[in-house]
């Protein structure tokens, strides 16, 4: 009876999707005359009706169910692709032929194992579990399989190379040309569709592998590990262990333990290390799954991982690949991960090869013990769930006891006894490890037999391109893309056949995000015993500087995708490049020589853009330019290694940048080459800028626009004519500004340089608010527009804030904050909420909520304002103005006290500092402060002294203000001429630049001296409608006593 519940209860296995999957099946085959289609169909149909009526296990039933569905879309997807063209193609014919056989064999064994009485299926149940989770694994490979073949249809023809050298190199450099050219054309085409920026909130975790199946005798582990650090005191743990003893394992399965996501929800994050060889490339790795680019990469990882809004938890594997890096500092990788540790609402985890932990970090006590072995009962239930080996195999624990229970070499091993019994797969072990007993590390040396058995079994043997796919798939750290893998592997002609041996043997894995990655110890394996043939590898190297080409269009149109394309390869460009670079093989390496030193040269602007990578390959690359005699070439690969220190270049004469780039200056001028020097004196002029030598940076700066004339580099010309306008309109030249400006952006667009086009317009933006002008507010959106399809979302967010703005200047408070809420909206979504201009985004919006009586939301935006400013380096500027907008609030609630200690707090800032708009500001504020406590003499000499200072820094805005007050002190003493005299001398200038609650505090002053009624209702509805409800208040109060 309940057994017939279920089954009522049951979904359908064969849904709409599937059915017809299945129909089309049936009719190409019937269209064709193809039985194999037509029987493939058949026994598809008989294996989900066995699953849908399983009297037990039922879970896992359907689980292979829904694996043997994707199986049939799948392969459907090929025959639709087809169509009639599939008779031609008997290699997929054969292979579904195939298929058909397997499913017969699971339909065989599913009628087994569902036709046994109760008591019996009670009694098999573990082992019926088992044998479906084998079942749906062997499923599981077909999908995979399946799914490369579109892709090994786009090149089957093997690389053959020319016997010249000369034209092999320009072969060579074409093919790159040829990659980056085809990848370019997919991004262009990808860039027709609408762009949505990625937010944060949506793309964030939980950034997990797959969890682990079969996990067998570390239970107490896990546990101890989640205690740790679901403590209300973050814990901090390192599993330690020796390599393939299953420290990932243990990790992920603390990921997906239930009290550990009831506590960290989608704020648990897994980061592979295998590419992080130091600091840099490990902030890289943790920056990449939070969606973080742009510079100062750590204080944004601290502070997304930091968040006092929830806990987090991140595990970082493989972390001896940062910590043991030969070309990264022990102590910085250290101080990084005791910068993590100190954070209380995050958890850390570690996986790390070895026994020693990191110093400068309180790890969770107890300490977790080493990870050693599995004990034998549970070596023996891993390898029998891995395995289709019986239960009573007398050869099964004496392998294991010879592998040493180590769980890699478990899985090697199971996935071996396919082809080949126990006792066969022991005997070869004794004879593999009889010639490696020279070893001391005996655990190394038996999963290095593991390992090797694994490369010699029949698998393997059948497909001899899989262990060269190995070899090269190898030298990834961060895997392949199987959507290209013909096009990166195209030497391989049956890559699809070697790909799937490598994921039977276990010796590759597909990471579920349509990746093949190689674990750390088989590729450590395969460096040291298998490096791949020079030859082979040179398709592989001319792709990924291929891809690296498209970082020269960063900045452009399709900056965004770009970025997107290039940041989960980063891993893989850093490690071929560097490959070729240090290679010494002459005849294969050289000649990609040139073509690595480019892209190298390349992915110094990918790291300027995102700062994700490290400069430590254009080193290897001046150093590579020196050894090929090409001094033109060395000076361009020193003058981007000095481009790439700028933003931490303090400045001074002894700076690496300004060191690195005269020496490139000086290369290009022994060799006459105007082009690379008008380069350099330009990035000298940006060292010196930064260096507050702002005199020597401007002549810098003309003299590098004269050679870019010269030269008829229009790129730099426009770099030196936006550097200029920036300078002249800071020293008070606005009208030359605006014309440097406009034509900077002219030559921008002639070169579709998006970044800067979007940049040119901000600054044309903020000349045309300083002017006044009305415009500027369109020249901000088109700005912010422009900068969000170049992918530069902070600097978007900056020229949204300038909008905001211009409306705060004519007091539109309601308009200024909505642009404020958006700016804030765009920097939190792409992590810069704690940057500076973050900071200054809740600033503004505090300021703006201050002003439209919004007491509790000001006061809310001013302390985030202030958290953010604790971490940037504007910290005293931008306190100084919360002190300002602290102060009004107190001043508009009566609190005259308070309002008195904000008020002289940033004066003595603003004094201190030498900001003279602020120094008028604070004086002005003072001033209507000594009329609120009914001292209008007192007001009125801060207000002089404001009125002074203002004049002199042209402060019109400020200047304006100031009047109206002093207006207001002159009339509260009594002295209304005086009065009207201020009134009537600040009201044009109000209008003018549309002050409105200025122009209002005018025409209420007049109205009320001179009893004009008229003047005063004009008054009260600006008033209204800048939203100050006080004001139009008691103008209605006079009003109606006139």
């Amino acid at each position: 009876m309940s057994r017939r519940l279920d089954q009522v209860a049951a979904p359908s296995l064969l849904t709409t999707a599937l059915d017809h999957s299945l129909l089309l099946l049936g009719q190409v085959g019937e269209a064709t005359n193809l039985g194999v289609l037509k029987g493939f169909a058949g026994v598809v149909h008989l294996v989900l009706e066995t699953c849908q009526n399983a009297s037990g296990n039922k879970n896992e039933a359907m689980a292979l169910a829904a694996d043997i569905g994707q199986l049939v879309m799948a392969v459907t997807g090929q025959v639709e692709e087809l169509k009639e063209d599939i008779a031609a193609d008997t290699e997929l014919l054969d292979q579904i032929s195939k298929l058909c056989l397997e499913l017969e064999a699971v339909h065989g064994v599913l009628k087994n194992l569902f036709k046994r009485g109760t008591f019996t299926w009670l009694s098999k149940q573990s082992q019926d579990e088992a044998k479906l989770q084998r079942l749906q694994r062997d499923i599981k490979h077909a999908i995979d399989l399946f799914s490369l073949q579109s892709s090994v249809r786009i090149q089957q023809n093997i690389h053959r190379w020319e016997s010249s050298d000369a034209a092999r190199k320009g072969r060579i450099l074409d093919e790159i040309r040829e990659v980056c050219q085809s990848a370019m054309d997919r991004i262009k085409e990808a860039g027709k569709q609408p762009q949505e920026p990625p937010s944060l909130s949506k793309v964030v975790g939980p950034v997990l592998p797959r969890a682990p199946r079969n996990f067998f005798g570390r239970e107490q582990i896990v546990d101890g590990v989640v205690e740790r650090i679901i403590a209300p005191s973050s814990g901090r743990v390192a599993i330690l262990g020796a390599a393939g003893i299953g420290k990932t394992s243990v990790a992920s399965q603390v990921l997906y333990d239930s009290r550990v996501v009831e506590c960290f929800g989608n704020h648990r994050f897994f980061i592979s290390c295998d590419a992080a060889g130091g600091k840099d490339e490990l902030l890289t790795a943790i920056a990449g799954p939070l969606r973080l680019q742009g510079d100062k990469l750590q204080k944004k990882i601290l502070e997304a991982l930091g968040s006092p809004e929830h806990r987090s938890i991140i595990v970082l594997d493989n972390f001896e690949s940062s910590w043991d890096s030969p070309t990264s500092s022990r102590k910085d990788v250290e101080n990084f991960l005791a910068s993590l540790c100190a954070l209380d609402t995050l958890a850390v985890v570690i996986t790390l090869r070895g026994s020693e932990r990191p110093a400068g970090v309180q790890w969770s006590r107890p300490f977790l013990p080493q990870l050693g072995p599995l004990d034998v009962p549970s070596a023996r239930k891993a390898f029998l769930a891995l395995s289709d080996c019986l239960e009573n195999d007398p050869w099964i624990d004496s392998l294991l006891i010879a592998i040493d229970c180590v769980p890699l070499a478990i899985v090697l091993m199971a996935n071996l006894t396919e082809t080949d019994s126990t006792e066969a797969l022991l005997a070869r072990w004794k004879e593999e490890h009889s010639s490696l007993l020279h070893r001391t590390d005996d655990r190394k040396s038996s999963l290095d037999t593991s390992i090797r058995i694994s490369l010699n079994s029949a698998r393997m043997k059948a497909v001899p391109e899989a262990l060269t796919l190995l070899s090269l798939i190898s030298i990834l750290p961060d895997g392949v893309d199987n959507g290209e893998l013909a096009v990166i592997f195209p030497s391989i002609g049956k890559s699809r056949k070697a790909l799937s041996a490598l994921w039977q043997t276990s010796l590759a894995y597909n990471d579920g995000h349509n990746r093949t990655r190689v674990l750390s110890p088989i590729r450590a394996h395969m460096m040291h015993y298998h490096q791949s043939d020079p030859a082979l590898r040179v398709s592989v190297l001319t792709y990924y500087m291929g891809l690296a080409g498209l970082s020269s269009d960063l900045g452009g149109p399709h900056g965004q995708i770009i970025i997107k394309r290039l940041t989960p390869e980063i891993g893989n460009l850093h490690s071929v490049v560097n490959l070729t670079l240090d290679s010494t093989e002459e005849t294969t390496m050289q000649p990609l020589l040139r073509g690595a030193i480019a892209a190298a040269i390349n992915l110094s602007k990918l790291f300027r853009y995102t700062h994700l990578g490290n400069p430590e390959t254009v080193r290897l690359a001046s150093v590579a330019a020196r050894r090929l005699g090409d001094p033109v070439l060395r000076a361009d690969v020193l003058y981007h290694l000095a481009w790439m220190g700028l933003p931490s270049s303090g400045g001074g004469p002894d700076s690496d940048s300004e060191r690195i780039c005269k020496e490139a200056l000086g290369l290009y001028e022994e060799n006459g080459n105007i082009t690379g020097r008008a380069e350099c004196i330009w990035l000298l002029g940006q060292i010196y800028k930064i260096s507050r030598r702002a005199k020597e940076s401007k002549g810098l700066f003309e003299q590098a626009l004269d050679l870019a004339i010269q030269s008829q580099n229009k790129y730099c010309q426009a770099k030196c004519l936006s550097n200029l306008s920036e300078m002249f309109f800071y020293s008070g030249d606005a009208q030359r500004a605006e014309s440097l400006s406009q034509q900077a952006l002219t030559l921008f667009r002639e070169l579709e340089h998006m970044t800067n086009i979007g940049m040119s317009l901000y600054m044309l933006g903020i000349i045309g608010a300083f002017n006044n002008d009305r415009r500027a507010e369109a020249l901000f959106e088109e700005a912010a527009t422009v900068l969000e399809k170049a992918g530069a979302p902070r600097q978007a967010g900056q020229a949204i804030l300038g909008k905001g703005d211009c409306a705060f200047a004519r007091c539109d408070f309601h308009s200024a904050r909505e642009s404020y809420i958006r700016a804030t909206n765009t920097l939190k979504d792409n992590g810069f909420l704690q940057s500076v201009t973050g900071a200054y985004a809740q600033l503004s919006l505090g300021t703006a909520a201050a002003y439209l009586y919004e007491y509790s939301e000001s006061r809310y935006w001013l302390g985030e304002c202030m958290k953010a400013l604790e971490r940037t380096s504007a910290s005293i500027h931008g306190n100084m103005h919360c002190d300002i907008v602290y102060g009004d609030l107190a001043l508009y609630e009566g609190n005259l006290a308070e309002a008195a200690t904000c008020y002289k707090r940033a004066s003595l800032a603003a004094d201190s500092l030498g900001y003279v708009q602020e120094q008028g500001l604070c004086r002005t504020k003072l001033g209507v402060l000594e009329l609120a406590r009914g001292q209008p003499w007192a007001g009125v000499r801060h207000l002089i002294v404001a009125c002074a200072g203002q004049r002199r820094a042209s402060d019109v805005k400020g200047l304006s203000q100031t009047l109206v007050r002093l207006g207001e002190c002159f009339a509260a003493d009594g002295d209304s001429e005086t009065a009207l005299l201020f009134f009537r001398t600040a009201y044009p200038i109000c209008r003018k630049i549309e002050a409105l609650r200025s122009v209002a505090g005018c025409l209420v002053g007049i109205g009320q001296i001179c009893k004009d009624r008229e003047k005063l209702g004009e008054g009260m509805r600006l008033y209204e409608l800048t939203g100050d409800t006080k004001e139009s208040e008691r103008c209605s109060i006079l009003l109606s006593s006139m």
